[in-house]
């Protein structure tokens, strides 16, 4: 059997001395015997609200700012559905882009919520922007954590634009998260996006419709379909709510 990665070289390499012409087609078999052979995509956990807990506790028990700013984007980030990306910077600074950082001037609280603006996100191409709305949980409650850690962050930093600073006034990064995120969770089990998932599942295990998850998430359908396909807890979550109405119909 041709192994992909060397029928493929090989292919590539003939170009440059002749012309192949069926090289669209012999493009497309080595590519699809990359698939049939590649290993199987590992999807990482969910997590869930007893890691919010202990994140929680963990920050109550130093009184650091940087570990109220952990749990605060933890607890923003499970609750808002978002990608850790979005409130976490590249450890690369080439690949920081201003325009995607959430602002302080945008955060305020009302009626018992707190709201920023998300200024891009990846189903947002044109920079429109989306009002991340989150409301009290019992649970490393996003509302409470967001107005503590914001007038911390005031008192130190208020002269600088961006919401999510650390004690030093730098923003956090990817690996500045990881070391404290991996310090309590299984890096073989849990990844960035656990997160995300794990705010997907928590709703959808509430019996939250799907239109409501994908809005909370800033799914398109189609990406929202993809996501429910290949992250199982998720499946199973809304599976059992779907169960649990037609068993118990209001």
């Amino acid at each position: 059997m041709i192994d992909p990665k060397t029928g493929e070289n090989a292919i590539k390499g003939s170009v440059q001395v002749r012309k192949v012409p069926n090289l669209t087609a012999d493009s497309l078999a080595i590519r699809g015997s990359k698939k049939v052979r590649a290993d199987p995509v590992t999807r990482k956990l969910p997590l869930r609200t007893s890691h919010l807990a202990t994140f929680l506790a963990t920050a109550r028990s130093t009184g650091s700012y940087d570990d109220l700013l952990f749990v605060t984007i933890v607890s923003c980030c499970f609750y808002g559905c978002h990608r850790s990306g979005e409130l976490v910077q590249s450890n690369d600074k080439e690949l920081r882009d201003p325009r995607k950082m959430i602002r302080r001037s945008s955060l305020f609280f009302a009626d018992g919520r707190a709201q920023y603006r998300l200024p891009y996100h990846k189903a947002d191409p044109f920079y429109r922007g989306s009002d991340v709305v989150f409301i009290k949980q019992d649970i490393a409650d996003p509302v409470s954590l967001l107005r503590e850690y914001s007038a911390r962050r005031d008192a130190r930093h208020d002269a600088l634009p961006y919401l999510f600073l650390r004690v030093d006034g730098s923003q956090p990064t990817r690996t500045w998260f990881d070391g404290k995120f991996f310090a309590v969770v299984d890096r073989r089990q849990y990844g960035g996006h656990s997160l995300r998932a794990g705010g997907a599942t928590f709703y959808a295990g509430l019996g939250l419709a799907e239109d409501i998850i994908m809005g909370l998430g800033r799914w398109s359908s189609q990406a929202w379909r993809i996501y429910v396909r290949e992250n199982p807890a998720v499946r199973a979550e809304l599976i059992l709510a779907s169960l649990a109405t037609q068993h118990h119909p209001t």
